[in-house]
């Protein structure tokens, strides 16, 4: 049985990922997006582990929580947030235009990125 394509303009949600983009915003492919169903959410929290000079991230909806960052959604679904203010205290600059793998990881309860 063939099944109609009705997709035009779709684009492929198999890379699964986060990006820093230029101007210190963190991008979320569809696919991570899809996958942790993070439209529910409307915050980010940034850790930082310096010995390791890993980036971690966890979402929450909690907006009492200390350190929250406001995420964005664009027209295209593609969510994002300005992470700029963390890349300047940590000097992270070298960090800018890379692409992490997201590892959950259960012990922490958060998203260790990890550079592609």
């Amino acid at each position: 049985m063939f099944t109609r394509f009705t997709k035009i303009g779709y684009k492929s949600i198999k890379k699964y990922r986060v990006t820093i983009w230029s101007r210190g915003i963190m991008g979320f492919s569809r696919a991570f997006i899809r996958k942790n169903e993070l439209n529910k959410y409307k915050y980010l929290i940034l850790y930082y582990e310096k010995d390791l000079q890993k980036i971690g991230v966890s979402f929450t909806n909690n907006e009492s929580e200390s350190g929250i960052i406001k995420i964005t959604k664009n027209k295209s679904g593609t969510l994002f947030v300005c992470i700029r203010a963390f890349i300047n205290y940590y000097g992270l600059k070298s960090l800018i235009k890379r692409k992490f793998e997201p590892i959950y990881n259960e012990g922490l309860g958060i998203f260790i990125l990890n550079e592609i």
